[in-house]
């Protein structure tokens, strides 16, 4: 059957090719368009019981027919012949069996054929990552079901488990790709979502085999993810996500180097405002609450291995994963503020001021610390700026050690803000304390009664909301504290 079809296509080739007769070129348009769909449906019908061989020559076939060098021709054949592909590629037990040379072919094939789309006549399409971030971005621009159906394709091929990204040619070809993709097109539609999943499974390989490459994309994709962070597509949100946790480790790398890639930190500085804009607007029901964590008993910290989402004294409740999203960006802005605060490239000229007025040239910082910008939000008298510092509070407890004079000064503003009228920030509060296990309470084994005078104010401002729920679990914590640091002998 499929040889028939294969006939019948290059012989209508043929023929459209010599028409010069508007009549007969829309006679032969008809009829590839008819081949075209014939070809899909039998992939759809058969894909269960084609063999390898057929498999192969259905593959070949698409990419000898849909070529970007007759234009007509690709336009006509495209969008059947790409969900064909797609269709063949989402089977496991095919895309297994191809080939490593025609694994590079076809990704080869997908990449210039999507690229056709999405490229600018006036565009260098050799253009590295770095500039990848200048490309303009239209707020109206659609994908088309072409693009969506190669994107499609792309996807299951990075995902595939013989892929080889490890080669730098073809990973640089796949992401520059994608970045152009995502860069071009700021209208979702599920060609995004096998986008990011696509560079997710290509910077799973990088991130260990090519640290250069990695580098570059974490310096590049922050401004990709901020255009699309506001969306509410819950899948697309997921694997940005997971983009923004393999980039981390390498964008902390490139803030500590000794002349730091410029813009990298005004990046991570514009996306950290982006998601904490983002999350304070979220409703109540999409946001992380009290009710959904758990805390640990006698003050001892949670497992890792048993609770991947947890810090050392809460972790998110089991059966709750409807949440995990939440926690993930909490954790991961609190994460972000910490690296833009310590690394050791921060002092860096163009966030300083200089003093003209002194021989010495003394600088001075532009603009405070973002924990600092953190504090002035809590003291905040409005409730909803307020939670939006206490939202971080307590993921940033877990990786910050403060001093004892920056603990004090933290704890003096909880301790002040005690017994807020707003119920919810008066939990947020008592979770930040709960998070002080390792920094605040360890600070002040030596200082008993300042860790007593702590716990009970909590346990007194608890009892102002006793008929709470999240009090309960709150207050049993508080208890193995007190029992903790009150004075023995």
């Amino acid at each position: 059957m499929f040889e028939t079809i294969f006939s019948a296509a290059l012989k209508e080739k043929a023929n459209y090719l010599k028409q010069t007769k508007p009549t007969a070129l829309n006679a032969s348009t008809e009829r590839l368009d008819k081949i075209g769909s014939l070809l899909r449906q039998g992939v759809e019908v058969t894909i269960s019981q084609i063999r390898q061989k057929t498999v192969k020559a259905i593959y070949e076939h698409i990419q000898q027919l849909s070529t970007i060098s007759v234009p007509a021709l690709f336009k006509i054949l495209g969008l059947n012949y790409f969900k064909s592909l797609n269709q063949l590629l989402a089977n496991p037990a095919h895309i297994e069996h191809v080939l490593p040379e025609d694994w590079i072919k076809l990704t080869k094939f997908a990449c210039d054929s999507l690229d056709s789309f999405i490229q600018d006549p006036t565009s260098d399409s050799s253009a590295p990552i770095n500039q990848t971030q200048s490309f303009a971005p239209s707020s109206t621009a659609r994908a088309s079901f072409e693009t969506t159906e190669l994107m499609h394709c792309i996807d299951h091929l990075t995902g595939a488990p013989h892929a080889w990204i490890i080669d730098r040619e073809t990973s640089q070809m796949l992401i520059d790709v994608l970045l152009r993709f995502l860069s071009k097109y700021r209208s979702e539609n599920p060609a995004h979502q096998s986008a990011f999943s696509a560079l997710n499974h290509i910077l799973y390989t990088i991130s260990a085999n090519n640290l250069q490459l990695m580098g570059e994309v974490a310096a590049s994709i922050l401004s990709v993810i901020r255009l699309h962070w506001s969306t509410r597509a819950i899948q697309l949100k997921e694997q940005m996500i997971v983009t923004l946790i393999y980039c981390f480790p390498h964008l902390r790398s490139l803030l500590k180097a000794p002349d730091p890639e410029s813009g990298v930190r005004d990046e991570v500085d514009s996306l950290l405002q982006v998601m904490q804009k983002e999350y304070t607007h979220r409703l109540d029901r999409d946001q992380l609450q009290i009710d959904h964590l758990q805390f640990s008993q006698k003050c001892l910290a949670f497992d890792p291995r048993s609770h991947p989402l947890g810090c050392k004294s809460f972790a998110l409740r089991t059966g709750n994963a409807k949440y995990e999203q939440a926690w993930m960006v909490l954790q991961l802005m609190a994460n972000y503020i910490y690296v833009l605060d310590h690394c050791s490239a921060l002092m860096d000229p163009s966030a300083m001021d200089i003093d003209e007025d002194s021989s010495g040239h003394v600088k001075r910082r532009k603009l405070d610390s973002h924990f600092e910008d953190l504090q002035r939000r809590i003291r905040s008298p409005v409730s909803s700026t307020r939670l939006s510092g206490l939202y971080v509070l307590p993921f940033y407890l877990n990786v910050w050690k403060g001093t004892p004079s920056e603990l004090d000064s933290l704890l003096a503003d909880l301790l002040g803000f005690m017994g807020d009228d707003n119920a919810e920030v008066n939990s947020w509060i008592l979770l930040s304390i709960i998070s002080y296990e390792t920094s605040l309470f360890t600070s002040l084994r030596n200082h008993s009664n300042r860790g007593l005078q702590l716990v009970l104010c909590s346990i007194d401002s608890m009892q102002i909301k006793s008929g709470q729920l999240y009090t309960s679990s709150v207050g049993r914590w508080l208890c193995a504290a007190l029992y903790q640091y009150q004075p023995h002998g």
